[in-house]
């Protein structure tokens, strides 16, 4: 069900990015850079992101709009734009990614698939505590098709 299938857009400097640029564990978040509250959900995912590296993870921004993306100028992290490709790519998890009342989501992507609920914000002091556990669960043989054909992804949570 969170399978995320092949994808090609760019970074916000346009350079190609594919999935197979995607690490194993991954926190990916799906940002728009004009709604409340985003400001506060990128301040968390830059604080967060050293110890999240130091625990085997990494980070993806997408971002939902084509304009205002000057906030994640400095990211540390790679920022993609979300393109039709994206959108075809992650299959129904588009719905939540697209909730209007939900503008900022965000799931653990682990070996190919979304694994955990959908977090509409972000903790910094936890993020790499939550990185570790992903990738320890990413080691059990259970996850580690890398297609998601193995993995019992959860629903999408609001």
């Amino acid at each position: 069900a969170g399978a995320v299938g092949d994808f090609t857009t760019t970074t916000l400097s346009g350079e190609e990015f594919t999935r197979a640029q995607l690490g194993d564990v991954v926190f990916f978040a799906f940002l728009d850079p004009s709604a409340e509250g985003t400001q506060a959900f990128y301040d968390a995912l830059a604080q967060g992101y050293d110890g999240v590296v130091e625990n085997g993870a990494g980070i993806v921004v997408c971002t939902k709009r084509e304009d205002g993306n000057e906030l994640f100028a400095e990211a540390p992290f790679p920022v993609i734009l979300y393109n039709d490709s994206v959108k075809a790519a992650i299959g129904g998890s588009s719905g939540m990614v697209e909730d209007g009342e939900t503008p900022n989501a965000a799931s653990w992507y682990v070996n190919g698939s979304f694994l955990s609920a959908w977090y509409s914000a972000v903790d910094a002091q936890k993020l790499p505590e939550s990185a570790a556990a992903f990738v320890e669960m990413s080691q059990d043989p259970a996850f580690s098709a890398g297609d998601g054909s193995g993995a019992a992804a959860m629903a999408p949570m609001g």
